[in-house]
């Protein structure tokens, strides 16, 4: 058996309903919160379930699911803004969608990511190089140039 992440009854209790108007109102909330759980999982790349396959989903990632849904059930053409005379809309994204806050938020439990990007890693301790060979005598005295590389 599939469970569910959230469930309808869930995002229904947050929208201040005692009961979906209509079963077509139903299918409509539902399917705003289908849409808003793939975004989720989208933006995380993570499934939120246990070991048994049931919901193991952080409280961050629920408020976010639900938020995303409600705004959508809500406003599902978008309106940003109205003006009643002389008729004017403004109208912004529709559907379900994620704020650059509620991705922040989401941003925790996605992949981490590095930096990237190509770079180097330095493998010496400092040391001086030169062309020259070096000898210790054995008496203990200064280094001797020994040889030097041609060409350099």
């Amino acid at each position: 058996m599939a469970y569910p992440l959230v469930l309808l009854e869930e995002l229904k209790t947050r929208l201040g309903l005692e009961e979906f108007p209509s079963p077509t109102e139903a299918e409509r909330a539902q399917a705003a919160l289908d849409d808003a759980i793939g975004l989720v999982l989208d933006e995380t790349k993570r499934t939120f379930r246990d070991a048994q396959g049931k919901p193991d989903v952080p409280s961050t990632v629920s408020t976010v699911i639900f938020a995303s849904a409600k705004r959508s059930y809500q406003n599902p053409t978008g309106i940003t803004s109205e003006t009643v005379g002389p008729f004017a809309y403004r109208y912004g994204a529709t559907g379900a969608f994620l704020t650059e806050d509620e991705k922040k938020a989401l941003s925790r439990y996605g992949p981490t990511r590095s930096a990237g990007g190509l770079w180097s890693l330095g493998t010496t301790r400092g040391e001086d190089f030169s062309d020259t060979l070096w000898v210790n005598d054995q008496f203990g005295g200064d280094p001797i140039p020994w040889q030097t590389r041609e060409g350099r």
